[in-house]
């Protein structure tokens, strides 16, 4: 019985080292992936054009390029000390990001037909 539960622990130690590098191994997409993946999805509802598709990418690196900064500052910003502070900063950054949503939809409806941007919109309810 007591070797048993000795395997048991070896077996537990040797599952929980492989679930750390396995952690480790796994890397954050690049602005660039993520805005071509997020390009292909929506190419895959609206049926983009090839000129469509680079406009669509764009906005996307710029998207994930704002919230990378906004995300910067908000790192920079985190030894703010009083309640006030931190709500006003809590304020700030949810207006950037509004900020940066209204940017892409307005884009969006910029590059697309309406008939995309109703199948975009529709994806998006998802």
């Amino acid at each position: 019985m007591k070797s048993s539960g000795i395997k048991i622990i070896f077996i537990l130690a040797a599952l929980i080292i492989s679930m750390g590098s396995f952690a480790e191994k796994r890397q954050k997409a690049t602005i660039d992936q993520r805005a071509t993946l997020q390009m292909q999805k929506i190419h895959q509802v609206c049926n983009l054009s090839t000129e469509q598709q680079a406009q669509v990418k764009q906005v996307f690196v710029e998207k994930y390029t704002a919230r990378q900064r906004i995300n910067q500052q908000k790192e920079n910003k985190t030894q703010l000390k009083s309640t006030e502070a931190k709500k006003q900063r809590r304020t700030e950054r949810a207006s950037a990001l509004q900020a940066t949503r209204q940017q892409v939809d307005q884009s969006m409806r910029n590059i697309l037909t309406p008939e995309q941007v109703a199948l975009w919109r529709a994806r998006k309810q998802k």
